[in-house]
């Protein structure tokens, strides 16, 4: 089932549509509604959508404002306005498609095929690198101990923080591990797919992080409850990966 909501500031409007996808479309499931910008944006944000089916003229602001305000977009967009004017501009938007009011269920079929047909797409590309972040997720980093050296998998590896010319590797099941290197000398070695430097301080792993607090920089908590500082500078690149994850 591919995630939709449906974001028209005419109820009458976010019916009609309703109606004719569970008519006509029953590989979409529609788990939200809103009704305009700022509604919108917050049921994106809470529902994590697969297809938006978008208006273009709203109280609040239109359907390419609502685009413009997202800083990543991971769904795709389908606008539904009566007006045709719009439609070059909405494929500069990278929108799907393009409907016009009253909606037509041929246009609208046609219009869910290309929205099946990019879900399937997304969904393999996302095994591909789930697959080959599993590979790198395996591969095993060699720390130098007292007693010699000692082997770990890099999935084990939930943060790095550094201490003036040594670094400590804190694993899973609360174990560490304390090396007499920069953490500079590792941070080349870790897959950048999942792991980041937020602080000059720690390098995380971004699969145990759980939760991210507001602030100037902010702060993530870990799986384990760790809290850690967020660079003020770093906060931006960090929400990106997290939302790509």
């Amino acid at each position: 089932m591919i995630r939709t909501v449906l974001i028209d500031d005419e109820v009458e409007c976010r019916m009609a549509t309703r109606l004719m996808i569970l008519k006509y479309c029953p590989e979409l499931e529609i788990v939200g509604e809103a009704d305009g910008v700022s509604s919108g944006l917050e049921a994106i944000e809470r529902l994590n959508p697969d297809l938006v089916m978008l208006d273009i003229q709203m109280q609040d602001g239109t359907g390419f404002e609502f685009i413009v305000k997202l800083e990543h977009i991971p769904f795709s967009v389908i606008f539904i306005t009566s007006y045709d004017q719009f439609a070059l501009k909405a494929f500069q938007y990278s929108a799907l498609d393009y409907l016009l009011k009253p909606l037509e269920a041929e246009m609208l079929i046609r219009a869910v095929h290309k929205a099946t047909h990019a879900h399937l797409q997304q969904m393999v590309k996302k095994q591909v690198e789930l697959h080959l972040l599993s590979q790198k997720s395996k591969q095993r980093l060699a720390l130098p101990t007292l007693e010699g050296l000692e082997f770990i998998n890099m999935d084990e590896i939930v943060y790095c923080e550094s201490d003036s010319n040594y670094t400590t590797f804190h694993l899973n099941y609360n174990r560490k591990l304390m090396v007499s290197k920069t953490m500079k000398e590792y941070e080349e070695l870790f897959p950048e797919e999942t792991f980041m430097r937020i602080h000059k301080s720690y390098i995380v792993n971004l699969l145990f992080v759980s939760k991210y607090l507001k602030g100037d920089g902010g702060d993530v908590v870990l799986s384990d409850g760790t809290l850690l500082p967020v660079a003020r500078l770093r906060k931006e690149r960090l929400l990106d990966r997290l939302k790509m994850l």
